[in-house]
């Protein structure tokens, strides 16, 4: 009888030892980490700022099209883009004025509601240009500040009907930007090589009515700082004439360097001409090129 008393205490003794080193479960819901001791400050939410694209200024099919706008960056309540359709191929190219829009809103571009377009085809021959006004106002609000896609027609090469990729460029409209200009001047195929004896050039007028301009050249070269200097002509070089007509449509030019003004060094080039709606000529017709490195060859 001691013996089993002493065994059933025994056992007792061991239950209450095993409670007391044994961790309750905590309630649902409730930590065992002990809450701080200070105030708890507020979860800092940072905005990610989102760069704005890389701008696509120039769509082009090597030994095709080459398509791009006359400004990168236009003024808010912009109502027309001039596009510049360069022909580099040996077929007719057609394509017609509806685009589709679209803006850079926080990393992504979002679809802008577009209008009715005139279903008009448009032609440019082979090594030709012309240009095609781009009509914002056919959106149903005018664009604001921003990053904007615009998405073309696909170009039509020929008799036999093929058809490019739709053609796509980017424009910035801006509070601060410049309208385009009334006249202006195009270079194709640049980079231009320092002994090309030709240097053609195509007329912009943007006004929609026929201009004038003085086929008078006057070159100037940028310098390291970014100031454009006078390119002296070749001794013995002097103009003599009255304006011409610069049709709304623009006109194809040319002019002999190497006579004009010898070989060219390697930079930035500006050319331009006195020009305007009669013919006071008041205003200027501007174009910039480039001019590639010389290559001399040894021989012999």
């Amino acid at each position: 009888m001691k013996r089993m008393l002493f065994a059933a205490f025994a056992m007792l003794l061991c239950l209450g030892l095993a409670a007391c080193g044994t961790d309750a479960s905590p309630p649902s819901g409730e930590s065992l980490v002990p809450p701080p001791s200070g105030p708890v400050e507020p979860l800092e939410i940072r905005q990610v700022s989102v760069e704005p694209p890389e701008m696509d200024s120039v769509w082009e099919i090597p030994g095709t099209a080459r398509l791009s706008l006359l400004q990168e960056c236009c003024p808010v309540g912009t109502e027309r883009l001039t596009l510049v359709v360069e022909n580099t191929g040996e077929v007719e190219l057609g394509y017609g004025v509806a685009f589709d829009c679209e803006k850079y809103v926080d990393g992504w571009w979002q679809s802008v509601p577009g209008g009715d377009f005139p279903t008009v085809m448009m032609t440019a021959q082979p090594h030709s240009i012309e240009t095609m006004d781009i009509h914002l106002n056919y959106l149903p609000e005018p664009l604001g500040e921003g990053v904007y896609r615009l998405t073309g027609t696909s170009l039509a090469l020929g008799e036999t009907g093929e058809e490019t990729e739709p053609w796509q460029l980017d424009v910035r409209i801006a509070a601060d930007a410049t309208a385009e200009p009334d006249y202006c001047l195009y270079i194709p195929g640049q980079p231009v090589s320092g002994l090309a004896e030709n240097l053609p050039v195509h007329f912009i007028n943007t006004t929609g009515r026929d201009g004038h301009v003085v086929d008078i050249p006057h070159l100037e070269r940028q310098n390291q700082d970014g100031a454009w200097t006078e390119v002296p002509y070749k001794e013995g070089i002097g103009f003599c004439g009255t304006p011409s007509t610069l049709p709304a449509g623009g006109r194809n030019w040319s002019e002999n360097v190497l006579m004009l003004w010898g070989m060219l060094e390697e930079g930035r080039y500006r050319l331009h001409y006195q020009a305007g709606a009669d013919f006071d000529t008041a205003g200027a017709a501007y174009g910039e090129f480039d001019v590639a490195p010389v290559e001399f060859i040894a021989c012999g």
